[in-house]
């Protein structure tokens, strides 16, 4: 059935193919950006590991690509504020949604002893930005209420930090 209608052989291919139309003509500015980090926020809120979906997306719109002993080579301006180090440094900040900061909510507000000791259980891993602990142990999957401050956190750490730069 997808051989015959789309032309692709998994449902997988489809939403890539997808994925990357969506983002086809888009070049680097702060609204590119702000999508691509609500994209990866929604991916991840039901479950999936947004940013390794949307890695082809992210090899369009930056630019970058390896080359002889695998050194990364940059393809794009220099000056271009918009960057894949852009968006880790200021997006992915604590993991994706910014979760390094619920973390540290909940080690100095947290009342339940449960969340507390998850928070402690994530620190070591949250240093090197693995969030999956407090992702899928709080829960943020499936939890509509974190689905706002998780989608949004991201979009307000963009913004600021792109006007940050841009001043």
């Amino acid at each position: 059935l997808f051989i015959k209608c789309f032309d692709v052989t998994s449902f997988q291919m489809l939403f890539s193919n997808w994925i990357i139309n969506l983002f086809k003509n888009a070049g680097r500015s702060l609204g590119t950006m702000l999508l691509f980090s609500v994209l990866a926020s929604v991916l991840w809120f039901f479950g999936l590991h947004g940013n390794n979906i949307l890695s082809p997306v992210s090899q369009h719109l930056f630019g970058s690509s390896v080359g002889f002993n695998n050194q990364l080579i940059l393809t794009g301006a220099s000056s271009d504020i918009y960057t894949q180090t852009f968006y880790d440094v200021f997006s992915l900040m604590g993991g994706t949604g910014n979760v390094i900061s619920l973390l540290i909510a909940i080690l100095i507000f947290g009342k339940r002893r449960s969340n507390r000791k998850l928070a402690k259980c994530s620190i070591f891993p949250m240093l090197f930005n693995i969030s999956e602990t407090i992702t899928f142990g709080f829960p943020i999957v499936f939890n509509p209420i974190m689905f706002i401050p998780f989608v949004l956190t991201p979009v307000a750490l963009l913004c600021v930090s792109s006007l940050a730069i841009t001043l």
